[in-house]
């Protein structure tokens, strides 16, 4: 494994990734025909260092402050809102516009005794109520003093847009490649070894989440192809978003109860 070719697919992934540039500009090396392969993969690389980042701004205000509701709202609120900022795109606010755009498209009809009613649901509504979601589900996840849950999240929801943005049996990938398999089984490994890493002290939940991704990648695989009026870009952006907020929902759900203060 050349070490310098895998520093350089992480730091194209993460400029592909974040609305904020790498701080430091690396050589791009020569070209070689795994180049695509390495960038794919290197998506849960990504995700695990903006869940690490998310973990070590929670540690610092339980340091300052003692863990509380108070304190973890807090986190939570300061963490949703850099994650908001850093991602290009993938978070609450692209995961926001596709369902209102999706919705919108379909309508929502409501049968009463006046017929049927169309009308169409508020992205911003959707915006707010994801990102309170959002929220909740971090500060759950912290309150229980789990920080390293938002590093298996995020790697997790990496690894979900490596695999939509490679999959190519629609013939629209995002990246085509010559090789999905190979993209498939760098990713699963390496958000596989990050996940058992960081869930080691919970392994029953961090092996549920590998499982839930699994079934999220097919489920999510199939949604994409459904959308042939979407740009590939926006589809993989929207979706990862949703995967992310799946693997929050579970952590707060999978470690209730279970503080380690």
């Amino acid at each position: 494994m050349d070490l310098r070719l895998w520093t350089y697919s992480f730091y194209d992934a993460w400029n592909a990734l974040s609305n904020f540039p790498f701080p430091m500009k690396l050589e791009e090396p020569e070209e070689d025909e795994s180049a695509d392969e390495r960038f794919l993969a290197s998506f849960p690389l990504v995700g695990a260092a903006w869940g690490l980042g998310g973990a070590v701004v929670a540690w610092l205000v339980s340091a300052l402050m003692p863990l509380s509701l108070a304190s973890a709202a807090l986190s939570a609120i300061l963490i949703v809102v850099a994650w908001e900022f850093l991602s290009a795109g993938g978070n609450v606010s692209g995961l926001a516009g596709y369902l209102s755009g999706a919705l919108g498209r379909r309508g929502i009809r409501a049968e009463g005794s006046g017929g049927s009613l169309d009308f169409d649901v508020s992205g911003m509504t959707l915006f707010i109520s994801l990102y309170l979601l959002k929220i909740v589900c971090v500060g759950a996840v912290i309150y229980n003093g789990r920080y390293s849950w938002l590093v298996v999240a995020l790697a997790l929801g990496g690894l979900v847009r490596s695999r939509l943005a490679a999959d190519d049996s629609s013939g629209s990938a995002l990246i085509p490649v010559e090789e999905p398999e190979a993209v498939a089984k760098s990713s699963w490994l390496i958000a596989a070894a990050v996940t058992l890493i960081a869930g080691f002290w919970y392994l029953p939940a961090a092996l549920l989440a590998l499982l839930l991704a699994w079934g999220l990648i097919a489920v999510l695989a199939r949604t994409a192809r459904s959308e042939p009026g979407e740009t590939p870009d926006a589809t993989v952006d929207a979706l990862g978003a949703a995967a992310d907020m799946v693997f929050l929902i579970a952590g707060a759900a999978l470690l209730a109860g279970i503080a380690n203060r």
